[in-house]
């Protein structure tokens, strides 16, 4: 995987622009399906954005039975509305309560903000073509990052008092924190009320680094009709994790054991500046530190080394460094590679269709929903993990782990783990921003970023005005 030397200059003037700059965006014209560059390994394709969305969306309508065209007005809604809502979050950090969308027939997007609706944004939705395909609601009663601050507190606050194969989040759609508890055959189930005062003893308490509170207000409370109990019958672990460019596989003494997730780059911080210093890949935090080799089709397998980890409440993410020069590139599935034009953004994922594909399975599945973000969920009996999102069908086998979810050359995550019982068949991923923010964390020395290139949203269906509720 030898890149050109354009690649690694274009790499290394974006990272020393990027200090002030939370994502770097790396600029560089898409391939062609046609162009054959050297570091393309024989009988893979090299597709471009076009063609990479257009068999995502192909993929997608099979799996779902509906029409081509209705697929490919979905998903270039679901584009435009996670630009806008990213935008909308960014400008009423505080005043945005949730953001999710409704998945064909339906398509829509819902924003709700903590108070009025400003109203420059219904100019906006029109101007910008989404229309009725946005509606806005007003009143929530606590902020998207309350909202899963909390979640969060109530995982930490179950697995305090002995709860174990909990998984929790924040459901956009109920307006509530979701606990889902396994629990074995005969075993009384907990009263919603008692698990109001364990999570409200633990807001109470939770402070930050500065010692102040991290719950205000309404956000420091908690209601019966805050939380939303599921209990699941079973003994088994609630869910399982399944032991250069993404999409390839990495090897422990030879053995394949997980799939690489996308390439970084990262960079030493120095007083006034900073200098790129090498690349690498991410994958699975569980997958450990014992991944040793990078196998590619048509490539001697390379040697790469451990840098770090994070396996729990912060996530499931493993940086690894190569000697080699990373491309801004991915596997979409074992003959397909694919540009990174993007990253997609954690808070505006729930509702929306995305794919997944993992070396050992080694198949593209599109038909999975993201269900929530801000997942916590005890996995194989061990430990905590958090910062997760959830989507509907699992796919993965054993060997997935550390796989790249993505739509068209957006970058969405890596892959953790799944479901014990597939009668629920989800799966759960890493967002590549968590992703990110995880491996900022736990370095002072480096800091890094996924490799990506912009490119163009896709036209938005045409609609007239949006609705308030």
């Amino acid at each position: 995987m030898i890149g050109s030397q354009v690649v690694r200059v274009l790499v290394m003037s974006a990272m020393i622009v990027a200090l002030v700059t939370p994502v770097t965006i790396f600029s560089e014209s898409p391939a062609s399906q046609s162009d054959a560059r050297p570091d393309t390994p024989p009988a893979v394709i090299r597709q471009d954005k076009s063609a990479a969305l257009a068999a995502d969306i192909a993929i997608l309508a099979n799996e779902t039975n509906y029409p081509t065209e209705s697929v490919a007005s979905t998903i270039a809604f679901q584009q435009a509305f996670a630009e806008y809502a990213d935008e909308l979050i960014a400008r009423f950090p505080d005043q945005i309560s949730s953001v999710w969308t409704a998945p064909i027939p339906e398509t829509r997007g819902h924003i709700q903000f903590t108070g009025e609706v400003p109203q420059t944004v219904f100019t906006e939705v029109v101007s910008r073509g989404l229309g009725p395909n946005i509606v806005f609601t007003r009143r929530g009663e606590i902020s998207m990052a309350g909202h899963l601050r909390r979640a969060k507190a109530a995982a930490e606050a179950l697995a305090k008092h002995g709860y174990r194969n909990v998984v929790t989040f924040f459901d956009p759609i109920k307006e509530a924190i979701q606990i889902e508890l396994q629990l074995p055959e005969g075993a009384s189930r907990p009263n919603v009320l008692d698990l109001v005062d364990v999570v409200q003893d633990r807001m109470w308490v939770a402070r930050s680094q500065s010692g102040e509170s991290l719950f205000q207000g309404r956000a420091a409370e908690v209601r019966s009709r805050d939380i939303e109990l599921t209990v699941i019958t079973g003994s088994g672990p609630i869910v399982k994790t399944q032991n250069s460019r993404g999409g390839n596989w990495l090897l422990n003494r030879a053995e394949r054991q997980c799939t690489s997730g996308w390439s970084v780059g990262y960079r030493l911080k120095l007083p006034l500046s900073s200098i790129l210093i090498g690349g690498g890949i991410i994958t699975a935090g569980h997958c450990g530190e014992w991944l040793r080799q990078f196998e590619e089709p048509g490539v001697t397998p390379y040697g790469m080394t451990f840098v770090r980890l994070d396996w729990g409440l912060e996530g499931d993410v493993a940086l690894y460094a190569t000697d080699r020069e990373e491309l801004a590139e991915f596997y979409a599935d074992a003959s397909m590679i694919r540009d990174v034009n993007g990253l997609m953004g954690t808070n505006t994922m729930v509702g929306n269709y995305v794919c997944f594909y993992g070396r050992s399975s080694n198949i593209r599945t599109c038909n999975h929903i993201v269900q929530a973000v801000g997942v916590t969920t005890f996995v194989d009996f061990t430990r905590s993990v958090g910062n997760l999102a959830r989507a509907s069908n699992d796919s993965s086998i054993e060997g997935d782990s550390g796989g790249g979810w993505s739509f068209g050359t957006i970058a969405w995550g890596i892959h953790s783990g799944a479901d014990v019982d597939k009668s629920r068949n989800n799966s759960y991923f890493m967002p590549v921003q968590e992703a990110e923010a995880a491996i900022h964390r736990e370095s002072d020395i480096f800091r890094r970023r996924i490799l990506t290139k912009p490119g163009p949203v896709p036209a938005p269906p045409s609609g007239l005005r949006p609705v308030m509720q």
